[in-house]
């Protein structure tokens, strides 16, 4: 089984082209709120889905994504939760985003924002695998 794996920020794309399946697994995107990040998978250039990352706060996805929060109560420390997204505004909900994806030969996987003067500036940070399967 090959593996790959995908760190860095700005626009990113994955072409399979190993014969076969492979797994796609979002350990964390960091999203900033200054634009739009899509994450698409399947063929790119036709039929393909997307989850679109569009929320008015910074938005963090990711497989066992673990964040503190600050209670109201200056005496009392930070909650520990981990889920699979968060938004840093607690009043704005961060879109779904799959942290699991399939594509077959042929396919693609992208993280991508429209915003074309400085990706790194909205993708904060990825890290994913590719496994084949």
């Amino acid at each position: 089984m090959t593996t790959a794996v995908y760190n860095g920020k700005g626009n990113v794309t994955h072409s399979n082209s190993s014969g076969g399946n492979q797994r796609i697994m979002i350990y964390w995107i960091y999203r900033d709120d200054t634009d739009t990040v899509e994450v698409k998978w399947g063929n790119l250039s036709g039929n393909h889905n997307i989850a679109t990352m569009d929320s008015g706060s910074d938005q963090y996805v990711g497989l066992n994504l673990a964040y503190s929060m600050l209670s109201g109560n200056p005496n009392s420390y930070g909650t520990q939760i981990g889920e699979k997204s968060y938004s840093s505004s607690a009043n704005i909900s961060g879109k779904p985003v799959p942290m699991e994806v399939f594509i077959a030969d042929g396919e693609s996987f992208s993280i991508t924002t429209p915003y074309v003067i400085n990706p790194g500036a909205v993708i904060k940070g990825y890290n994913f695998v590719v496994l084949d399967e």
